[in-house]
């Protein structure tokens, strides 16, 4: 890295908040780092084109033979200290010496060096930890696919069986109870953790039915997918269930951009401190099968079908074989959980509000072993949820957000609206208004902040057509022209 180069990047990090001395220094020991790391490859790709026709030395002791079909594991090779690095990278005979002392494999200490045995040395490849494959012909172990470590680390857990009613006592006195007389899985992390993964708790307004199959899937161990309207509670469902078990979400989008690499894997150049390396990264699935906890694809009836074939072992329990990891095997923990949610069943959207969903083929469609239809909540059920999420909200607000988001959702069902109302969406208008309103009485100025969060909120999202509409029913509901005088920042007289 040139000077020049070196001086841009500390002003860059100055005019952040660094000190320039600082950012100078840190950029200049970053480009020495780089300097060394190239050399150290540059090496290695010289001294393997040296070695690529030399036959291939006795095994050194201390790594036993063994079929091919049982995996020795290598030992970790400890990291030089940045000295010798530096020192071996300009080509040090001593350096080399020093590095390769205490190491479990042959090295070379010059590229036209001689091992003990008359033969060039072998380079091993430095990696976290790898398979070594032994041949019974005598051949050394050779270092391959290295696997690159989880960026998430798996949390140590217990799983314990529960009553449903134990789990959720609010049912317990509910006349359909005698529906939930069943146990289901509940994870404790290692050290009262709480997973990265586990979704925000709300208070949720659960319908009973969808309840019930939801938890019967996890108890069973049932696919199933949960099909209705836009915004309409499918996703937050399987959410607030994962809160309730202390299971982590793993949420998968099933849209027209998601790829097969995305999902399962791939292999890349990483770079490492012994210099670039091919490793194997795996995708979303390939990490969330290894734990217990939830795979909630979305949208599942806007996947391709080439990937919904490469996750059909995942859809039966299967875990997943990846093909391009040397056929690596990845089982299905067997307390993890498969949900899918779509807005058509599968075959194409026959009203035209769903014109992105594809046709998912039978094999697929038979792989979701239940079905579920939903439907929005109640305007009475939402209210309970606002009235739960923000105590001391005031009956005028709860009643006119609720009924702008049921005007919007039979819009939206009719065909009359491109854009739906979610439960989300009320919730963050009323969290808005909740906020700005607490410090004030005046009726006429809580008016003004509720028009202006439910602009905010539900109708500045909308196209224009949609955004009118919108505006028009909550002027008539608030009782405030919402487009002249319905923001605290505008007269009230429209001036």
């Amino acid at each position: 890295m040139t000077q020049s180069a070196i001086e841009k990047i500390a002003l860059q990090l100055a005019l952040e908040g660094m000190s320039y001395t600082d950012a100078l220094t840190l950029v200049d020991e970053a480009s020495l780092e780089i300097g060394l790391e190239s050399a150290a490859a540059t090496d290695l790709a010289e001294r393997a084109y040296v070695n690529r026709n030399s036959p291939v030395p006795a095994p050194p002791t201390g790594v036993a033979s063994a079929p091919i079909s049982q995996p020795v594991r290598a030992p970790v090779l400890p990291a030089a200290p940045a000295v010798l690095q530096a020192e071996a990278a300009t080509g040090s005979t001593q350096a080399q010496s020093t590095l390769n002392e205490g190491r479990e494999l042959l090295i070379a200490s010059h590229s036209g060096d001689a091992s003990p045995d008359g033969l060039p040395g072998i380079i091993p490849e430095p990696v976290r930890e790898t398979i070594l494959a032994a041949p019974n012909m005598g051949a050394p172990a050779v270092l391959r696919y290295p696997t690159q470590a989880p960026a998430e680390p798996l949390l140590g857990h217990t799983v314990a069986m529960k009553h449903v009613t134990e789990v959720m006592p609010w049912l317990e006195g509910n006349s359909r109870a005698y529906m939930f007389n069943f146990e289901i899985p509940v994870v404790s992390w290692e050290g009262g953790k709480l997973h990265p993964r586990i979704p925000k708790k709300i208070r949720f307004q659960y319908n009973l039915p969808d309840l019930h199959a939801a938890l019967y899937a996890l108890a069973t161990n049932t696919v199933t997918n949960l099909v209705g309207p836009t915004a309409c509670g499918k996703t937050e469902l399987v959410k607030q269930i994962g809160v309730a078990v202390n299971m982590p979400v793993t949420l998968v989008p099933m849209d027209a951009g998601i790829s097969r690499n995305q999902l399962i894997g791939q292999r890349g150049i990483m770079p490492t401190p012994h210099g670039p390396q091919d490793v194997w990264r795996d995708g979303i699935i390939a990490r969330a099968l290894q734990e217990p906890g939830i795979i909630l694809f979305d949208e599942v009836d806007r996947g391709a079908a080439d990937i919904h074939y490469a996750i059909h072992s995942v859809y039966t329990g299967d875990g997943l074989t990846l093909l391009d990891d040397g056929g690596r095997v990845i089982p299905m923990h067997e307390m993890n959980r498969v949900f899918t949610t779509s807005n058509t069943k599968g075959r194409g959207s026959f009203d035209g509000l769903y014109q992105a969903s594809e046709e998912m083929t039978e094999a697929t469609r038979r792989r979701l072993t239940q079905w579920v239809e939903m439907d929005y909540q109640s305007k009475q059920e939402d209210e309970s949820v606002l009235e739960e999420n923000f105590p001391g909200i005031d009956e005028f607000a709860v009643d006119a957000i609720t009924t702008i988001a049921a005007y919007i959702r039979e819009q939206y069902k009719g065909a009359l609206m491109s854009q739906s109302c979610s439960l989300t969406d009320q919730i963050e208008t009323a969290r808005r208004y909740a906020f700005l309103s607490a410090m004030t009485r005046d009726e006429t100025q809580r008016k003004l902040i509720l028009a202006d969060c439910v602009r905010m909120i539900m109708a500045n999202r909308a196209n224009e057509a949609d955004k009118s509409l919108i505006e028009t029913n909550a002027a008539t509901k608030i009782g405030v022209n919402i487009v002249q005088d319905g923001t605290p920042f505008l007269d009230p007289a429209g001036v």
